[in-house]
Formats: C-alpha cells, structure tokens, sequence
C-alpha cells in the first residue's frame, strides 16, 4: 500500500498501530518475562560458580594442611630416630669407657679411658722412667 498523502499515511498508520496494539503488548510482556528469566538464571549461574570457587578453595586448604600435618609427623619420627640413635651411641661410649669389670682404665685391647684422652699406655708418662728402662 502506497500513500502519498500524509493524512492517510497517518490514518493507516494508526489504524494498524490500533490492530496490532493487543499483540505487541503480548509479545512486550513476554519478552519482559523471559528477560526476567534469563536475569535469574545468570544470577544462579554466578551464585554457582562462587560456591564452588569456595568449596575448591577450602578443600586445597584443607589439603595443604593435611599435608603439613604429615610432614610434622615425619620430623617427629625422625627426631624421635635421632634421639635413640643419640642414646644408643652415648650408650655405647659409656660402655667402651667402662670394661666389664668396672674398673676405669686400661682395658684389654688398648681403648680406655687413658687412649680416649690421648695418652698411650705403653707410652711412660714420664721421659725419666722412659731412660731409666
């Protein structure tokens, strides 16, 4: 449809805009709607996704500190090694210090108390006793 004259352009113009009111009102209320909808399930989209940055936040923390707690129980292990092996050599010392007879001194193979200071027993402690003999 052709119009020339602006009267009936105008005319025919609010002639459809009156036929088809009913109907765009339908379609705005409806686009209205959806854009509701897809508002809401943005919203939920994002709520999701912080939740779950959360939950796999606290759950790497909860890692980290399992795992530190294992890496003290190893150091405690181990110091707990250190401290028998400590007590086993001290042990060990004070057995070779003292023989099995009680006694302090010279002992069978040479490693007493007078080796452990650095004086020899087959050495004379004094140079006189060494000339005299």
């Amino acid at each position: 449809m052709v119009c020339t004259d602006y009267f009936t352009y105008n005319a025919v113009f609010t002639l459809m805009r009156s036929c088809y009111a009913p109907r765009l009102k339908v379609l705005t209320d409806y686009l209205n709607e959806h854009m509701i909808e897809v508002k809401q399930s943005i919203e939920s989209i994002e709520e999701n996704r912080k939740t779950e940055k959360k939950t796999k936040l606290t759950a790497a923390e909860q890692k980290r500190e399992q795992e530190l707690q294992r890496k003290l129980e190893k150091i405690k292990e181990n110091e707990k090694r250190a401290e028998t092996v400590r007590q086993n050599k001290a042990n060990i010392i004070a057995n070779k210090m003292t023989p099995s007879s009680g006694r302090l001194g010279k002992s069978r193979n040479g490693t007493g108390i007078d080796r452990l200071r650095g004086i020899s027993s087959r050495v004379p402690a004094d140079l006189s006793e060494r000339e005299t003999n």
